[in-house]
């Protein structure tokens, strides 16, 4: 038994997880919808922040910025600008002013100093099953990095007329 122990020892030191936070952190907290709740569209999503300076775009004051919400997508890795989620969109090019709000927003990436979000519109499923959606939060730097590895996310369920 002891030599599985060591194995089991030996293979987590191998794992990778050097410089990672797990800490938790409660500086922002969901408070609509209820996770795996049934709504309609549209849908609000809401959230309270602390220990977060809510200051926009242009800032550069440390802990201070806008947040990141990303609907059925994953946001860009920590210290990454949004700009990112363009690196491999050949026909978006900055010198044009790309990515801007608009190709954003197309790809349900969306920015904001509010403490909510509405939702008007989501995609269907491909099929008759629950139609389940994931918004994730994200705390953005005045230049839109993204500040740590913290991320709030809530999953909730579509309920459309038929």
């Amino acid at each position: 038994m002891a030599t599985v122990v060591l194995i089991g020892d030996l293979s987590l030191a191998a794992c990778g997880v050097e410089g990672l936070n797990f800490v938790r952190d409660d500086r922002v907290q969901i408070t609509a919808p209820e996770e795996r709740s049934q709504v309609r569209l549209p849908v609000t999503v809401e959230w309270e922040v602390e220990d977060f300076e809510v200051a926009g775009p242009g800032q550069d004051a440390e802990d201070a910025g806008f947040f990141g919400v990303f609907v059925d997508r994953a946001p860009q890795p920590p210290g990454e600008p949004l700009e990112w989620h363009a690196r491999d969109d050949d026909g978006c090019v900055a010198a044009r002013g790309c990515p801007d709000e608009e190709w954003f927003e197309r790809r349900r990436i969306f920015v904001t100093t509010e403490s909510s979000l509405v939702i008007e519109a989501l995609a269907r499923g491909e099929d008759d099953r629950r139609e389940l959606h994931e918004v994730t939060i994200v705390l953005l730097d005045g230049q839109g990095r993204r500040i740590g590895e913290s991320a709030w996310d809530v999953e909730f369920e579509v309920v459309r007329s038929r």
